[in-house]
Parts: structure tokens; sequence; C-alpha cells
């Protein structure tokens, strides 16, 4: 049964106000009763959506890797490539620098200053995304690479570029995702080649 629309509604403004207080306070000196004032809901509101901020910047960080995930599943549905593991990893890495750029840039160019629990957070849900593709690329592929090694390949190299794309004004949307193909599609060559 798909979620009420009230509270999809709340849960989406609550996000949406969280972004906007991190592009300017940071997540360690934000409090609840500021989230709940500057979205005009109640505490109770909040709790009956979120245990506590935390959960919230989770649910934040699941919106965008959820946003990301939809932008390549339309891109491999509409290349016809849907089922290939390599062609999906390549798009979704693509979808996520185009997904920060799509209204988000602020937001994570304040996270990847912060080196606080925010960042640390960001870091700790990328990587257990970047894990599960591992595992699902392992039962597909071959690679004699370590699981650390791929993390290393697949998701810091990638996480390091995006961070300082977001402090970098010359780079825009399409640029970004032009370097992140051809980042990944080199990578994944690397990564599949039998050493």
């Amino acid at each position: 049964m798909p979620e009420d629309k009230r509270i999809t509604k709340t849960r989406a403004l609550l996000r949406g106000t969280l972004q906007e207080m991190l592009e300017t306070i940071s997540f360690d000196d934000v409090k609840v009763k500021q989230i709940c004032k500057k979205a005009e809901v109640s505490r109770v509101t909040f709790y009956s959506h979120f245990a506590d901020k935390y959960a919230l910047l989770h649910d934040l960080y699941a919106d965008f890797l959820n946003c990301a995930m939809r932008r390549c599943i339309d891109k491999c549905r509409k290349s016809g490539k849907k089922d290939d593991v390599v062609n999906y990893m390549i798009t979704l890495y693509v979808s996520y620098a185009e997904e920060l750029y799509a209204g988000r840039k602020p937001f994570f160019r304040a996270i990847f200053e912060e080196k606080g629990d925010a960042y640390s957070l960001f870091v700790k849900f990328i990587e257990k995304a970047a894990a599960e593709l591992i595992g699902n690329l392992r039962t597909r592929r071959e690679s004699d690479l370590s699981d650390a090694q791929l993390l290393s390949l697949i998701c810091r190299g990638p996480m390091d570029f995006l961070r300082a794309a977001a402090f970098d004004d010359g780079i825009d949307a399409e640029r970004a995702a032009a370097l992140c193909l051809d980042y990944y599609k080199s990578v994944m060559s690397f990564v599949l080649k039998n050493h």
C-alpha cells in the first residue's frame, strides 16, 4: 500500500529543511527544535516521522541515493543494457554526479567541507551502497582484487572527485558527468581484466 501523501509531504519538507539548513550550519550545531521552527511543524510531528536528527539525515541521504538510482535505472532501460552490471555501475556513478548537481551542490559542498557526523555518515552510507554493488559484481564477474581494493577504486576515488567538484565552480553538471563516465569506464576495465 502506498505511503499516505501527508506523510510523504511532511518527510520531504523536513528533508528539504535540513538540507537547506546544512548549507549554512554545521550538522553538529543543528537542533531538532530549529528544524521544527524552520519547517513550521511541531516536535511531536518531527518525532512521529524520525527518531532524531540522525535519522532525518539518513533519510536525506537515502533520498539522494534513490534519486540517483532512479536516474540510473531509467538510463539503463533506455540504453537496453539494464542487466549489464558493469554498465549499471558506471551509469550509477554518473547519476550520483548528476544528482549532486541537481540543486544539491550547496548542500554537498557543506557536507564535504564538514568533517563531523554529517560527513562520516555520508561516507558510511555510500560505502554500504558500494559494498552491495561489489557483492553483485562478484556474483557476475571475477576479479582478483580484494573487496577493500574494489571499494577504494569504486567508491573512495569517485568520492574524492565529487568532493573536489563540489568546490569547483568551473565544473558544470555535464562536464562532471563526462569526467565520471570516463573515470568509471577505465576503472571497470582495470577491475575486470585478468591480472
